[in-house]
């Protein structure tokens, strides 16, 4: 049954969506405490004086308590991208990527008991999950390299990225009902669960590569592997350490990853704030402003990563251009739009409005830099986003930090108009050195442990194989270099994913 109905679309959709869904569970689990704990504090304990009309809940922390409890997932988070993304190119991507889900799962139904017990052991467990956690997007990114042929490539990641954004858009209207329709211990109880179901799904449907996979058609496994450029053997590749810290397009996205979240933090955490303090205007429980931008980014994402594979499958620009003309659109638009925010504070409709246009905006980077790293070095495109990302969650912790300094005791907009500014000035220097320093061009270092090896991993591969009835590894290579002509796929033929052949 299974069999049947997997092969009656590509199995390669089949994983991004598996994918797709794992992103929206991870983004689910990291941010549901952001709205179970109003429920969970005890606000009249806390501030007497407190007279929002919030329900208590049980637990006196303070606003020191709250901010160490929501920032504590970020402690463990940052430190495991790149050991992820490495750790997803040398071993089982699957497992690394479905049992990093399954344990936060189970991490997460902790936290109502540890909550009962001390708000330390609460800290233990979110750091615990974002340690885990971390490893999500790297392993997820080595995921795709091997389902995702050049010209479906846009397409392809910003479906499974941009599922952070509906995952963030539907967290706080479910937790909400949720905590109102049963409590707050069941958000954890239920969303958990979401990631223990899921699991049992990923080990059914998932696989490393299309050569495992027990479903595939034998024409969609011809046409991945002959698009993306397969050798058909099994390495697990050293990594060209000095290569890649001295490249200049993976320090270009260093710096996008940075200078894109700053902007990105910006208009989502710290925006709201500007409405209630500068506008006097509470958008933090009206759904228009907690849900929808988050689906306007998912919909120009996949409308623009659309746009970017019909370039390049009619050759209108080089892969280097469109990713550049991505980073443009979602970086230096996305800077006006800040910049206006900045000048036009006082009209509420235009900053409301101009919200909604440089979240959406943001959405063409996932066919920009987002993509980039898989073109440079498919081979290590799980480290490449692990190390981008790690400087990419600075912001997170240091965004905020700049703008209590610059709006500490001053609540006014001239102060206001800084911390727009300074993240509109990030992006147009991200797009600068991204025009510059940044390609998709395959770099040499991609290929530099596998290229002398080739003679003898053929010759060991045909030997085994051959009384099988199967191609030669040098028969396989001749075959791959001519369909991959054809197909596109030329650019990628340095890619070589891991291969277990049964």
């Amino acid at each position: 049954m299974t069999s049947s109905v997997l092969r009656a679309l590509p199995v390669r959709y089949v994983v991004v969506g598996m994918a797709f869904f794992g992103f929206i569970i991870n983004y689910m689990l990291r941010n549901n405490l952001n709205l179970a704990i109003v429920a969970m504090v005890n606000h009249t304990a806390v501030n007497s004086s407190d007279s929002s009309g919030q329900e208590d809940g049980p637990f006196v922390w303070d606003e020191n308590i709250v901010g160490q409890i929501l920032g504590s997932f970020y402690y463990g988070y940052i430190c495991t991208q790149i050991v992820g993304g490495r750790a997803a190119e040398l071993s089982n991507v699957k497992y690394i990527y479905g049992v990093s889900l399954l344990l936060a799962g189970l991490l997460t139904f902790l936290i109502p008991a540890v909550s009962y017990w001390d708000y330390r052991a609460l800290l233990t467990v979110r750091i615990a999950m974002g340690f885990v956690m971390g490893v999500g997007f790297p392993s997820g990114y080595a995921l795709l390299r091997a389902w995702a042929p050049p010209n479906e490539r846009s397409t392809v990641i910003s479906l499974a990225l941009s599922a952070c954004n509906i995952g963030t858009a539907i967290t706080m209207p479910l937790a909400s009902a949720i905590i109102n329709g049963i409590s707050w211990e069941a958000v954890f109880y239920i969303q958990g669960s979401f990631a223990v179901v899921w699991f049992l799904f990923w080990v059914l449907l998932v696989y490393d590569n299309p050569q495992q996979h027990r479903f595939i058609t034998a024409e969609e496994r011809d046409f991945i592997v002959s698009a993306i450029g397969q050798e058909g053997t099994t390495r697990r590749l050293p990594l060209p350490w000095k290569e890649v810290l001295t490249s200049p397009p993976v320090w270009s996205l260093i710096v996008a990853n940075f200078c894109n979240n700053w902007g990105w933090y910006t208009l989502l955490n710290d925006l709201p704030q500007y409405f209630n303090n500068i506008l006097k205007k509470d958008i933090s429980s009206n759904a228009i402003f907690t849900s929808l931008p988050f689906l306007v980014t998912f919909i120009f994402s996949i409308i623009y990563s659309r746009f970017s594979d019909y370039l390049r499958k009619k050759d209108l620009l080089s892969i280097t251009n469109i990713r550049r003309l991505a980073q443009f659109v979602s970086q230096a638009l996305g800077a006006v739009t800040l910049i206006c925010i900045a000048f036009l504070g006082e009209y509420e409709a235009a900053v409301e409005t101009l919200l909604f246009v440089g979240i959406g905006l943001f959405g063409a980077g996932y066919s920009g830099w987002q993509s980039a790293s898989m073109d440079i070095a498919p081979n290590y495109s799980g480290t490449l986003y692990g190390i981008s990302n790690t400087f990419g969650s600075i912001p997170g912790f240091l965004a905020p930090l700049v703008v209590g300094a610059l709006t500490e005791g001053h609540e006014t907009l001239d102060r206001w108009r800084w911390c727009f500014l300074i993240p509109a000035a990030l992006m147009l220097f991200d797009t600068v050195v991204f025009f510059v320093f940044g390609s998709s061009e395959e770099q040499s270092w991609n290929r530099k442990y596998y290229d002398d090896a080739d003679k003898d991993s053929h010759i060991e591969d045909g030997a085994a194989v051959k009384d099988g009835g199967m191609k030669t590894g040098l028969e396989l290579k001749d075959v791959n270099a001519e369909n991959s002509q054809e197909q596109g796929g030329l650019d990628n033929a340095g890619y070589v994913p891991d291969v277990k052949t049964s």
